[in-house]
């Protein structure tokens, strides 16, 4: 999960313009040309390799990495003509944009949001960028100005990498819930509370409240019935999404599988198969945390 920030500020790594999923470049397209009006993009010709790369980009109208390119700048905040007028309609944040767009997308899902709109947050970015070329004083840069998310970010960003590397393991077996915590937990020196099964936490975190593809860091839950100790029930399953609609988890083994297809899979004797509830995100995940050094 690379973080790339582009010349003006935009979230790079949170656009589905970079994903191979041409499905996903589509909902991408419609949600645009629902929010912003859009016309011009397709599925093909939105494919973007991001701001920073040598590749393709979607926003060919855009004067801002061209110029950012030719001054030889890491940014345009350290640009000695910031703020121009080149780039200044490229100053946005997610909460301005939902204000100035509200007109439209009274009816936005938070799928749409997470898929077409937070991308364009850079004012935090800037303000970053600003304090660390001089042009702001160094406070700014750890003030809540500046954080759009970002220790959730890494806390996301620890927890994937983990969770990739227990890929294919065993130890995890029917332990999905223990799984997806230790994953935040071990990688980041944290504790989170949640319910003592997969369900329990499902029904703590609302996860039903959030039904569309979910974003990276989330906990996926899914109904579960089946016996554990002599005990019938719904016990649930979980597993942490890479975004894009793939999901860590632990079944018999850790590995992979789109966010639907999980409930495809074939249960354990005694158990059904799992259905799809919903997610929670990282910001809800980790409310009421606290710092823990794991051995």
């Amino acid at each position: 999960m690379t973080h790339t920030i582009g010349y003006c500020g935009y979230n790079c790594h949170l656009c589905a313009a970079r994903s191979d999923d041409p499905d996903v470049r589509q909902r991408l397209v419609d949600g645009w040309r629902k929010i912003f009006g859009h016309q011009n993009y397709t599925a093909e010709n939105v494919k973007c390799d991001g701001c920073l790369s040598d590749g393709r980009v979607a926003d060919q109208d855009c004067q801002a990495r061209p110029c950012a390119k030719e001054r030889g700048v890491e940014n345009c905040a350290a640009c000695d003509e910031f703020p121009c007028n080149k780039m200044k309609h490229l100053m946005a944040s997610s909460a301005g944009m939902l204000i100035w767009c509200h007109p439209r997308i009274a009816s936005l899902t938070e799928e749409e949001y997470n898929l077409c709109i937070r991308q364009f947050d850079s004012m935090p970015n800037l303000v970053r960028m600003l304090a660390r070329v001089g042009r702001l004083p160094p406070w700014v840069a750890d003030g809540p100005e500046a954080h759009m998310g970002e220790e959730f970010n890494v806390y996301v960003e620890h927890a994937v990498n983990w969770a990739r590397m227990h890929l294919e393991s065993a130890d995890y077996a029917f332990l999905c819930l223990a799984f997806v915590e230790d994953a935040y937990e071990r990688s980041n020196d944290v504790e989170i509370f949640g319910g003592s099964c997969a369900k329990e936490s499902a029904d703590e975190y609302a996860a039903s409240e959030n039904t569309g593809t979910p974003p990276a860091g989330a906990f996926v839950f899914y109904d579960c019935f089946g016996p554990v100790h002599d005990e019938h029930k719904n016990w649930g399953h979980v597993g942490l999404s890479l975004g894009q609609g793939q999901v860590i988890h632990a079944w018999d083994r850790v590995r992979i599988d789109d966010y639907l297809d999980i409930q495809n899979l074939t249960p354990a004797p005694g158990w059904t198969k799992p259905q799809f509830i919903g997610w929670a995100p990282v910001e809800r995940i980790f409310v009421g945390y606290r710092k823990k050094a794991w051995k």
